[in-house]
């Protein structure tokens, strides 16, 4: 007598074994795609990346400055997707000839693999100690220590320049009216003159190791190092001599004399 088998169990776990089996696949396959296709976080350069890289520019420049240096970078859009650069960041400001104080525009660029640049917006402040009057003074004066105290100030507000060294100051003199807590800037003081229009003053001519002396009266005003003309005493001639010392001209080999 014959046996009879049952093949139905073992054609479910077939099918099972088969349906296992192409699942696996499935999942293999995706896995695969993701790897090759799908851009993982880390292709791309963070937000926080871009802002540290123009950041550490931006102090670089200021190296060898001396004060409290401030660096505000605009925000990103988080959701910013730039390629992951093969090499250091490009970076540069849109106005190099500047003193990169207040506001600064950044550019950031990658040439490989993928070229990209992006833009940033950054506000420099740099505080230092500068000089300011310490009272009211008249157009003329001629300026002393007590006058001046140091004041601490963000530079990138100081359009108008500014000085740190009380003893570049002291001793000068006052072109206009000043009040109290008024920073001093350039144009504000000027050397005092040490020759005045009119006034009689020394000649001093030294050629080949001989000095000669002669006198002759300023045609103009003239502070250290400035050239003067001077009506010699006795004739018409018009020497050009540099005013080295208040009252005293030295007349170089250079500068020739002149008939008016």
């Amino acid at each position: 007598m014959a046996t009879r088998i049952d093949f139905a169990p073992l054609l479910v776990k077939a099918s099972l074994l088969r349906f296992h089996c192409a699942v696996f696949l499935l999942v293999i396959s995706q896995l695969s795609y993701a790897d090759t296709s799908t851009p993982t976080i880390n292709s791309y350069h963070s937000v926080s990346e871009l802002k540290q890289a123009a950041k550490a520019f931006l102090t670089s420049l200021h190296a060898h400055t001396v004060g409290d240096l401030e660096i505000t970078l605009s925000e990103l859009d988080p959701r910013l997707k730039l390629n992951r650069c093969d090499h250091e960041f490009l970076i540069d400001t849109l106005n190099p000839r500047s003193t990169h104080l207040g506001r600064v525009s950044v550019q950031i660029r990658c040439t490989t693999p993928k070229p990209w640049k992006i833009y940033l917006n950054a506000q420099i402040n740099l505080w230092q100690q500068v000089v300011v009057f310490h009272r009211s003074l008249t157009k003329g004066s001629s300026i002393q220590r007590s006058d001046l105290y140091l004041e601490r100030h963000n530079l990138s507000r100081l359009r108008n320049g500014y000085f740190t060294s009380i003893e570049a100051v002291s001793d000068l003199t006052l072109n206009h009216n000043v009040r109290p807590g008024q920073i001093v800037t350039a144009s504000s003081v000027s050397a005092p003159k040490l020759v005045r229009r009119g006034e009689l003053v020394r000649l001093i001519n030294e050629r080949q190791g001989i000095r000669i002396e002669s006198k002759g009266y300023a045609q103009s005003d003239g502070a250290l190092g400035d050239r003067v003309r001077f009506k010699h005493v006795g004739s018409d001639r018009i020497i050009l001599a540099q005013v080295t010392q208040r009252g005293i001209a030295k007349v170089s080999a250079s500068q020739q004399s002149h008939r008016r």
